[in-house]
């Protein structure tokens, strides 16, 4: 659909970010693991002061954006998608 305005180079990078949503999804989830375990160590040692606590929160802004991402490629998917295609049209 989107397709007759774009050029060659943006139609390729529109295709890699298809083809790389779920990766965006799958550091969304790892930087929230990793920021939810920092969080019960430092809160469970007493010690979320200062650093830690601001990586805490840089590792959640990261996963917000990560999220942001995939919620983003899924939409371009689906506007990419000819009327009751499965995905862009090779061209």
């Amino acid at each position: 659909m989107l397709e007759a305005d774009l050029s060659p180079a943006e139609l390729a990078l529109l295709r890699r970010m298809i083809a790389r949503k779920r990766w965006s999804l799958f550091f969304c989830a790892v930087s929230l693991a990793i920021a939810l375990g920092l969080l019960g160590y430092h809160l469970s040692n007493r010690t979320l002061h200062g650093p830690p606590l601001v990586i805490v929160l840089l590792l959640t802004i990261g996963a917000k954006n990560h999220l942001r991402t995939f919620r983003l490629t899924r939409l371009l998917d689906k506007l990419s998608r000819p009327r009751g295609g499965t995905g862009p049209s090779p061209t």
